[in-house]
């Protein structure tokens, strides 16, 4: 049987975590809508250039702050807006250090527990 580390490896988990990213100009506020391993969807309401690295704070629930590089890999800002639906972007974690890597991994492992107790409570 997989450990919790392996089934949430690139599991993509659906949560609504705080989150802050510092650019050089501005503070930005959003909230993720998924999370893995290696990156996250963030809805937030400021356009950020594509392909930029950001300072990046995420703000899991019951744990300490985990403190990150990101880089911008997608948006979908310009549809979002003519088309009236939720901007997005896509992150992925170009720095993490071991320390806020593992905080991460224990959110992640957390919320896919809660995932599956909440499936098993609708299937009982």
């Amino acid at each position: 049987m997989a450990n919790d580390m392996e089934k949430s490896w690139h599991s993509r988990i659906p949560v609504e975590w705080p989150v802050t990213i510092v650019t050089d100009q501005s503070v930005i506020n959003g909230e993720t809508k998924i999370v893995t391993d290696v990156g996250f969807f963030l809805h937030c309401e400021e356009k950020l250039s594509r392909n930029g690295l950001y300072q990046i704070i995420l703000r899991p629930p019951n744990q300490n702050p985990v403190l990150t590089k990101g880089q911008l890999i997608w948006s979908n800002f310009e549809i979002a807006v003519r088309r009236g639906i939720v901007s997005g972007m896509g992150f992925y974690f170009a720095k993490i250090a071991d320390g806020d890597r593992n905080v991460l991994q224990k959110a992640i492992s957390d919320a896919l527990k809660r995932k599956e107790a909440d499936c098993q409570e609708i299937e009982d």
